[in-house]
């Protein structure tokens, strides 16, 4: 059941985002977000997860050679990495050199999981973005 899965999330060894001391995830994610995560799992086929323990999942991935040259604006929402953010200074600075038109938004003492932190934030970033290509 996603309530037991939830419970069981919240218990899990983590390390904290900030100083990488052992925590639990519950101490990280509010109980909804935990059952959002739980539902979301629940859902998700095992063999995802395989490459992730395997550590195989990036085998083969260039983002640099995509970047390269992308035609599109690209629009970048980073997560602090002292909170869980999960790119670097020197990637976003790679990819603003590869890519022409990148705009990189920062949401300081926000962790990875931006859509649940700072979903009001997030929303109307992208919609002044979005609607800056509408109207170009």
């Amino acid at each position: 059941a996603v309530g037991l899965l939830g419970g069981r999330l919240a218990e899990a060894p983590v390390k904290h985002p900030g100083d990488g001391r052992p925590c639990k995830l519950g101490e990280l994610r509010d109980p909804a977000n935990l059952r959002f995560m739980a539902s979301n799992l629940r859902r998700v086929d095992p063999r995802v997860f395989q490459p992730i323990l395997d550590g195989t999942w990036l085998q083969g991935l260039d983002w640099r050679a995509f970047a390269r040259g992308l035609p599109c604006p690209v629009l970048v929402l980073r997560a602090d990495p002292a909170a869980g953010g999960m790119l670097t200074t020197e990637d976003v600075e790679t990819l603003r050199r590869l890519a022409a038109d990148v705009t990189v938004v920062e949401f300081p003492g926000a962790g990875h999981n931006l859509h649940a932190s700072r979903t009001q934030d997030m929303v109307n970033v992208m919609i002044y973005f979005l609607e800056s290509l509408h109207l170009a």
